[in-house]
């Protein structure tokens, strides 16, 4: 989920790109901002939001050589979600210079005490700033980052429809449990949609889907090693395993196939998408 060079714009085509791309991302992020009280939000970050900070980053400071490219490369993939896992910046916000100034010596410590909770799981506090403390003896710094880790139970929870909540149980800044709302809920849960897995197919799926579609239509599974293979056939299928059965649910390869890791069918378990090609 790391953007690469390939995913950037040059600095002209970037000047071409950034008014559409940039009202794409304002869209984009109103669901991914969750305010805590008044004076504190969690921006979460994707692979969207980190590629338009890189664009900008490289747009202000003029940067085109291949090094600076890849510092703020660097600098700036931590940020994006990785496994079971969501990553935020946590903001603190007073718009008067002296009450923050205040404020942040009041809050320290408040990175660790801001948590989500998926319904019947425990709390997850934050992992904050991995990179570098931002804190003092004397005050917390205005921005953290966030990494919230999730077990697999608690990701298998959110993506069965469990609602998600969050608070803040510092004693100078204490928010009380509460559900996020439901946008940004999915679009939490959507971080986790998988890119295509690379399976070895067991013989029993190879002959299942051969079984179900037919040599007739020239349908052929590869066994390459890496991930199924659909070669010749026109038009791509999308297929859905049921139980052993696999099941015609569309003619654009933009489904799912519900096998586990090893490649066997899981029932009516699709959380593990595999590329139709």
């Amino acid at each position: 989920m790391t953007l690469s060079r390939a995913d950037l714009w040059s600095l002209e085509e970037y000047a071409q790109e950034r008014p559409s791309f940039r009202d794409k991302v304002i869209a984009h992020k109103k669901v991914r901002q969750l305010a805590l009280g008044d004076h504190a939000r969690l921006y979460f970050e994707d692979k969207l939001t980190i590629k338009y900070q890189v664009q900008e980053m490289l747009r202000i400071e003029r940067v085109f050589e291949a090094e600076g490219i890849m510092e703020e490369l660097e600098a700036y993939n931590p940020l994006i979600p990785d496994g079971s896992n969501w990553k935020a910046t946590f903001m603190i916000e007073y718009s008067d210079p002296a009450e923050r100034a205040v404020r942040l010596g009041e809050l320290i410590g408040i990175e660790d005490k801001t948590w989500l909770q998926v319904e019947g799981c425990d709390k997850i506090y934050a992992i904050a700033d991995e990179d570098l403390e931002r804190e003092t003896a004397d005050k917390t710094s205005s921005v953290h980052f966030m990494r919230y880790e999730l077990t697999p139970a608690m990701v298998t929870a959110a993506q069965q429809g469990g609602k998600i909540f969050a608070g803040i149980d510092h004693d100078n800044y204490n928010i009380p449990a509460f559900e996020i709302g439901a946008d940004i809920r999915d679009a939490l849960v959507g971080d986790w949609a998988a890119p295509a897995l690379r399976l070895r197919p067991t013989p029993r799926v190879r002959h299942r889907v051969r079984h179900h579609l037919g040599e007739r239509r020239g349908c052929t599974l590869g066994n390459n090693g890496q991930q199924p293979r659909f070669h010749q056939l026109r038009p791509p299928v999308v297929l859905h395993f049921k139980g052993d059965e696999p099941r015609l649910i569309g003619n654009k390869a933009q489904g799912e196939i519900g096998v586990g890791r090893d490649g066997r069918a899981q029932g009516e378990v699709s959380d593990h998408p595999v590329a139709i090609a």
